[in-house]
């Protein structure tokens, strides 16, 4: 499945590795008010400027396990969380676990995308 994904890719994924947080906007085309207020941990497993695939697990696993849901995912860079939307483009279940492939949707403002691309940028040169 992986190697299918890699050929759609605009941009190349960096392994993220990181703990999050995110909330659940909408499933089904139905916008979640309530669950729009919490925040669920998350890990980031993998990033890039175009998406993200993440990882969860307990109860949040059942919400990110529809295609089409969208996500306000929080992104650590430097002193900051950036703020981006995601909708959920694939899933699949692991060993306890939901991952999910997310496509942004850039609503973002532009000095937070060229932040996240910098930021991207700097830890490629560092592999």
């Amino acid at each position: 499945m992986e190697t299918g994904l890699m050929n759609k890719r605009r941009a190349l994924r960096v392994d993220y590795r990181t703990k999050s947080r995110c909330k659940f906007l909408s499933a089904d085309g139905v916008r979640l008010d309530l669950l729009s207020k919490y925040d669920f941990g998350i890990q980031i497993i993998n990033l890039s400027t175009g998406g993200a695939c993440i990882s969860c697990e307990g109860s949040v696993r059942a919400l990110v396990a529809k295609v089409g849901s969208i996500i306000e995912l929080e992104i650590p860079v430097k002193n900051k969380n950036l703020i981006v939307n995601g909708k959920v483009v694939w899933w699949e279940k692991t060993n306890g676990e939901v991952n999910a492939g997310l496509c942004f949707d850039f609503q973002t403002k532009q000095e937070d995308r060229e932040l996240l691309h910098k930021h991207l940028h700097k830890k490629l040169s560092l592999v």
